[in-house]
């Protein structure tokens, strides 16, 4: 029987849950955050940072829940190297898309980096 190992995405999934958790008691940690497209060039984490933000309990769960299915199912077949470079690049590349779409809204969320798992 093959060994089944998510590292990644358990480890993904636990910091994501923790800092959604952290934003309850300290709502300004959202904004500080989430990728604001007037911001990008003054604060270039955000682009990175937004990734585990999420706007309420309901956007991290369907979030969670999608991150568990998909990035345990690929990161077992491609390995953890490969799995975490498709997770940052397409989350990366979300909150781009994000800009261009929406330039004057904040992003934030997994959603891209799990639409790219």
């Amino acid at each position: 029987m093959a060994r089944i190992t998510a590292y990644l995405t358990a480890s993904l999934l636990i910091i994501t849950t923790v800092i959604s958790f952290l934003e309850m008691p300290f709502p300004a940690l959202q904004n500080y955050l989430s990728l604001n497209p007037s911001l990008i060039l003054k604060q270039p984490w955000m682009i990175f940072t937004s990734l585990f933000v999420h706007a309420n309990i309901g956007h991290l769960i369907q979030n969670m829940v999608a991150l568990l299915i998909f990035g345990a199912f690929l990161e077992n077949i491609i390995g953890f190297k490969k799995t975490i470079s498709v997770y940052f690049t397409a989350g990366i590349a979300g909150g781009a898309a994000s800009i261009f779409f929406y330039p004057h809204s904040l992003s934030l969320g997994a959603s891209g980096a799990i639409m790219g798992l």
